[in-house]
């Protein structure tokens, strides 16, 4: 309609406004309105001071005899969403659909900027992004050119871009899609993705949430007799000097059975001593449980991060898992000994400062070392059960 002035249907014929619907795909313009900026209204900081943009990456164009810096504004995915010049004017908006395919492109500037999603080049003349190894078809969804390494994931189609998840996952090189929270972790910390793929699948089986929904949490009830002095070990069920444990243990190297009372007991358990201790002493009780995807202890609420452990505990129950890794990245950061570790693959050593000294009564060390090779080796590990195929336009 915008092009040929006809609407879609004989009635909207009739009538003078023939602006695309929202949610339609725009074909790409410059911005006419004099004044104004493309795209929506912006605030960049506070909404009392919006002309100060925190800048991006710069961009210096082709013709050198402007001196214009253009710098990049993204989002999780690398996608450039908005442009700025080096007045902080906004010269260029982009939207995109979730593969890539531009639905918004407004521009001020006689510029036309060519990397957009995922900040890969748009090649104009074919309509293709190109990732490195391959180019790919935002209209189509995949990829022209089979993945060199289809081989070695014979359930997944070598054609799909990102395992059919755009939105979550990013490929940076054109045949090795990776979720783009973690990349970005692994990134922040120096360490390859798998490390911390190993880390997540040690501490909580890869999982973050319990069967009814909530995150999961274990409560420490040596914690808790610690940060109140023990003035409520009389429970034992919330305060004692000593840990929990499995429902066996060793002692003087055999197996024995736990008692009831001194083991950790299923997660409706943790939330209910949580509740329980929280009644007693606040701080105290969010500063007693680990949290989450990568089970952060809430006395570490500073290094991760936070001003106290019920902020760091709020935070976590919030069940988002970007939250959850952004405190991880933070806690391994603020930890010199832990990151080197981490970089070394030093695994007994990170688990002994992650997990405690008691760390070899569950393995911690030995679990980390395998769940490091297989990510290693298969990428795509626990993502196989999608079954991914074609899709259908």
């Amino acid at each position: 309609p915008e092009n040929t002035g006809v609407g879609y249907n004989a009635v909207l014929t009739e009538l003078g406004n023939h602006d695309v619907p929202q949610g339609w795909i725009q074909t790409p313009h410059p911005n006419t309105t004099p004044g104004t900026n493309p795209g929506p209204p912006v605030s960049w900081n506070d909404p009392s001071n919006p002309d100060d943009p925190q800048a991006g990456y710069g961009y210096i164009p082709n013709d050198t005899t402007r001196e214009e810096t253009f710098f990049y504004h993204s989002d999780h995915l690398g996608s450039t969403s908005y442009i700025t010049d080096d007045h902080a004017n906004i010269t260029q908006y982009d939207a995109y659909l979730p593969y890539g395919e531009l639905l918004v492109d407004e521009h001020s500037s006689s510029e036309d900027l060519p990397y957009k999603f995922n900040g890969k080049h748009f090649d104009e003349e074919t309509g293709l992004y190109y990732y490195g190894a391959r180019y790919m078809n935002p209209v189509t969804s995949l990829w022209y050119g089979v993945d060199k390494l289809t081989e070695k994931y014979p359930t997944v189609c070598g054609y799909v871009y990102t395992l059919d998840n755009p939105v979550k996952f990013i490929d940076e090189v054109g045949y090795k899609p990776s979720l783009s929270a973690l990349r970005k972790a692994a990134k922040k910390l120096g360490v390859e993705l798998s490390v911390i793929r190993a880390v997540f699948q040690t501490e909580t089986g890869g999982q973050t949430y319990t069967k009814d929904g909530r995150i999961k949490i274990l409560y420490e009830r040596h914690y808790f007799s610690k940060f109140t002095h023990g003035k409520y070990n009389k429970d034992r069920d919330i305060s004692a000097p000593t840990p929990f444990k499995g429902k066996t243990h060793k002692e003087k190297g055999k197996e024995v059975a736990t008692p009831e009372i001194d083991q950790y007991g299923n997660p409706s358990n943790q939330y209910r001593r949580f509740e329980k201790a929280k009644k007693l002493d606040e701080e105290a009780a969010y500063s007693s449980i680990s949290y989450g995807s990568f089970q952060i202890m809430g006395s570490n609420y500073k290094d991760a991060g936070y001003k106290s452990a019920k902020e760091f505990g709020d935070a976590m129950f919030s069940a988002d898992e970007d939250k959850m890794l952004d405190a991880f990245t933070n806690y391994i950061s603020a930890n010199h000994a832990m990151r080197k570790a981490l970089l070394n693959h030093d695994w007994a050593t990170f688990a002994r400062l992650y997990n405690g000294p008691s760390y070899k009564d569950n393995k911690y060390d030995t679990k980390m070392a395998e769940n490091y090779k297989i990510f290693s080796a298969d990428p795509f590990k626990g993502y196989k059960e999608s079954k991914i195929k074609i899709p259908s336009r």
